[in-house]
């Protein structure tokens, strides 16, 4: 799993995982390619459970390389960390290779502190 803190906080609209492909690999194959993996919400860093924002299938052996995951809560908190789990690769016993993973969502808007009192 990775742990990923945002540059602000937003509410997500969608999830892009990208991993090379077969094609350009020069191994042969891709099977360190994620196949199973979900997505939580963490309250910080530090946050063991989380809520779970969707759990997802990316398909390394007929799907393109880039492949985009919409988040299957129905009310999608604002988050600033995320927590993206791997449960399961193309076969690699000992890895898996998450070469990028984005968030896509609505900015919240930050509220500035109050000028000094006079």
């Amino acid at each position: 799993s990775v742990v990923i803190k945002l540059a602000v906080p937003v509410k997500p609209k969608e999830f892009v995982l990208e991993h090379l492909t077969k094609s350009i690999s020069i191994v042969g194959h891709i099977n360190s390619a994620p196949n199973n993996f979900t997505v939580y919400a963490l309250k910080d860093k530090n946050d063991k459970e989380g809520i779970v924002l969707g759990r997802y299938f990316y398909d390394a052996e007929n799907g393109p390389s880039l492949q985009r995951f919409k988040p299957q809560l129905v009310n999608v908190p604002v988050v600033e960390f995320l927590e993206v789990r791997i449960t399961s690769n193309w076969g690699n016993p000992n890895y898996t290779c998450l070469y990028r993973f984005r968030v896509h969502g609505d900015l919240q808007s930050i509220q500035p502190s109050a000028p000094p009192a006079a």
